[in-house]
């Protein structure tokens, strides 16, 4: 649950700040997949300021988790720097890709609790092996 947790949270919170954020960018947006212009508000479509909105949403996650998980394991605060680092990184591509995925199956018609889910999935997939297999052994 813990390794869930904060991926789902980044990607909710990436995909939710790039739409608020992107509506208020002033340069149009792109349409993520045929890279055409489209107006402020469309589903579907990317602007430099909602990406960068999804990045700070997934460090704000990022840095929560990892305070907290500072406070609760001993392992964590055997390089706190480091650990850091690395916890906020995840948060960081967690909120991006949250958004991207996010973005991609609005604009194919799916709904956005889907879309979330799967990139949840996604991200937990390609990296839930490797953290948690630190977390036990304490490294």
């Amino acid at each position: 649950l813990s390794q869930w947790s904060p991926r789902h949270f980044a990607c909710c919170l990436g995909d939710t700040l790039a739409s608020e954020i992107g509506i208020l960018s002033g340069s149009p947006p792109f349409l993520i997949t045929t890279f055409k212009r489209v107006p402020p508000g469309t589903n579907g479509g990317v602007s430099a300021a909602g990406t960068l909105a999804s990045v700070i949403g997934g460090s704000i996650i990022g840095a929560t988790m990892a305070i907290s998980l500072t406070f609760e394991s001993t392992a964590c605060r055997s390089e706190p720097g480091k650990f850091f680092f690395q916890v906020i990184v995840v948060g960081q591509l967690a909120g991006l890709l949250g958004s991207l995925v996010s973005k991609k199956c609005y604009h194919s018609s799916l709904n956005g609790s889907s879309s979330e889910f799967r990139s949840t999935r996604l991200w937990v997939l390609l990296f839930n092996a490797r953290n948690t297999q630190k977390l036990r052994s304490g490294s």
